[in-house]
């Protein structure tokens, strides 16, 4: 399922684009998520400054569509920026200071609280782990796990950790079930069906294999 140092690789990089990728934002999207309601109103007029409310708005657009933050210049995101500006603040012009380092840690707080959600953490992480343990005795499918693993954090209300983490869960989750499944055969195969199938696993001098039968798909469908 993995090779030795390497990750489990779930989704394709387009998918963890669509996933993990800044927002692409058309205008009713931006209508959409960057919409305050009373409460998130409040909070955004708390700040002081132009900069700390438009990068304010735009964090909590942002988590409302991804579940995520990002740590991006308004230069980046021009185009969202221009949007909020000339929805809230008409009169202001375009901020080119990024607020600091503590300000938008602040911010997350704020924005977590306001939307009633919990960053991931080594807690979460081990309810998740046991939640895929469950699901993997369904379906081994890892993209089936990472479906099921971004149901939970959303049902949940919880942001979504790096890739490499659902990488990580994942890899780990499919080497124990694929344990526990050799372990229930070990203990549960009878000992004439175990001689059959090890005879199928010689050759017969031709470089065939009697369990290449098997694996092969049938010509028909027909009873015979």
């Amino acid at each position: 399922m993995t090779s030795a140092g390497k990750r489990l690789a779930i989704l394709s990089k387009d998918e963890i684009e669509d996933v993990y990728g800044l927002p692409s934002l058309d205008d009713a999207e931006r209508n959409f998520f960057f919409t305050l309601d009373e409460s998130e109103t409040k909070e955004m007029e708390s700040k002081n400054s132009i900069e700390s409310r438009v990068h304010f708005i735009l964090q909590l657009g942002y988590f409302k569509c991804k579940s995520l933050f990002f740590d991006v210049s308004f230069s980046e995101v021009r185009e969202d920026v221009q949007y909020i500006l000339k929805r809230y603040f008409p009169n202001a012009k375009t901020p080119r200071i990024m607020i600091t380092k503590k300000t938008r840690l602040t911010q997350r707080s704020q924005i977590l609280k306001l939307l009633n959600y919990k960053l991931f953490d080594s807690n979460i992480q081990e309810e998740l782990k046991t939640h895929i343990l469950k699901e993997s005795a369904i379906c081994v499918d890892p993209l089936y796990l990472f479906d099921k693993s971004i149901q939970f954090l959303n049902e949940h209300r919880i942001s979504l950790p790096g890739y490499s983490t659902f990488q990580d869960i994942i890899g780990k989750t499919l080497t124990a079930e694929e344990k526990r499944l050799q372990t229930i055969i070990g203990n549960s195969l009878p000992f004439s069906v175990n001689d059959s199938l090890q005879k199928m696993l010689v050759s017969d001098g031709k470089k065939m294999y009697g369990i290449t039968v098997l694996k092969k798909d049938s010509k028909g469908f027909n009873y015979s």
